[in-house]
């Protein structure tokens, strides 16, 4: 017959259970890391879809964009250059007339009645005063819009693909332009209600830069600064506007009218533009500069993210500053500065590089 077996000792049954625990908690930690490799893996893979969604999304609204600027600057460019170039024609033949009409009328001192009740009727002498202002408002006009075409082809760049020396200010220049509407629409209650443009133009060198995307962000952040002076003054939506134009305001303590209040209330309306070159560092500052409604503590840290926008549905779809870091930072490897107080305004700083660095690390 077989001894039988001591019964292991309570130490060594301790030191049993506590080799097991011990080689389970490393599997658990070396499981755990696994996992923590993968979230990152997976996170990693994540940004990048996003990020390629985002440049997809930014080629596509550039292409369509400067397709059709494109397209609409020459097929207004035509017309009105026809226009404009035979205003000087007309202006000289409607002159000839007018002499011919006062040379017959220094001849025939007293016409006929059918004629002397044409005269009359015409009233020549308006004319030939009014004649030479309504020429001139003509030909502002077609400059005005010729003006508005330039600033289309500027901002279509159908070089935008390809890096190029540009003159910042002129891209400016033409954002502002194509948002000049925007500008003006609070003029609809009062011709003083604009909003006032100021603009700090240092002296600036070419840029290397892709002109196509920079002129996109000129424009998103002139748009976002605009949209904060409308949110101040409670313009941004449909229904706020509607009951400026038609309906009361609930403005304590004002006797004026609706129209009246808020002219008061816009009379401070501004938006700076201010550029500087930084020789030090070789790079030019653009700052668009706003006395808006500002940006809440809550949402600094999370307005450059993809798809985050605080305006109404309809309006924004998030995508305006994520492309302006996209193209500053990422792109050309430049910085983005924001200072901001709720209530009274914002300044965002565009920091270019002036030479294109592509292998340039931020």
């Amino acid at each position: 017959m077989f001894a039988p077996q001591p019964e292991p000792s309570e130490s060594s049954k301790v030191t049993r259970l506590s080799s097991q625990s011990q080689t389970d908690l490393d599997q658990l930690r070396r499981d755990n890391e696994h996992l923590e490799t993968e979230n990152r893996q997976l996170q990693e893979e994540l940004n990048a879809l996003r990020k390629q969604q985002l440049e997809q999304i930014q080629r596509s609204k550039l292409a369509n964009t400067g397709s059709l600027a494109a397209g609409l600057a020459h097929e207004i460019n035509n017309p009105i250059c026809f226009i404009h170039g035979n205003l000087i024609h007309a202006q000289q033949y409607a002159s000839l007339l007018l002499e011919i009409v006062e040379a017959y009328g220094d001849r025939l001192p007293v016409p006929d009645p059918a004629l002397a009740a044409m005269l009359d009727e015409v009233d020549i002498e308006f004319i030939r005063e009014d004649f030479p202002r309504l020429m001139a408002s003509m030909r502002e006009g077609s400059k005005r819009i010729r003006g508005v075409v330039s600033s289309l082809r500027t901002f279509a760049n159908l070089d935008a693909a390809h890096l190029k020396k540009v003159d910042l200010h002129r891209n400016l220049d033409s954002a502002l332009r194509l948002l000049n509407h925007r500008l003006l629409d609070l003029g609809q209650c009062s011709s003083s209600m604009e909003i006032n443009v100021v603009r700090h133009y240092r002296e600036l060198p070419p840029v290397e830069c892709y002109p196509g995307l920079i002129n996109q962000v000129f424009s998103n952040v002139v748009n976002n600064a605009i949209d904060a002076i409308y949110r101040r003054f409670g313009l941004l939506d449909g229904e706020s506007q509607e009951s400026l134009e038609h309906g009361p305001l609930d403005i304590q303590s004002f006797e004026k009218s609706p129209k009246e209040a808020a002219m008061a209330a816009l009379s401070g309306g501004q938006l700076e533009l201010e550029t500087r070159w930084n020789q030090e560092e070789n790079w030019v500052e653009v700052t668009v500069r706003d006395d808006g409604d500002g940006i809440a503590e809550d949402n600094r840290d999370r307005i450059f993210d993809p798809f985050f926008t605080t305006k109404p549905v309809g309006q924004g779809i998030g995508l305006g500053l994520t492309e302006t870091r996209q193209v500053i930072v990422e792109h050309h490897r430049g910085q983005i500065e924001l200072d901001t107080t709720p209530a009274r305004g914002t300044a965002l700083t565009l920091k270019i590089p002036v030479n294109y660095r592509p292998d340039f690390v931020v």
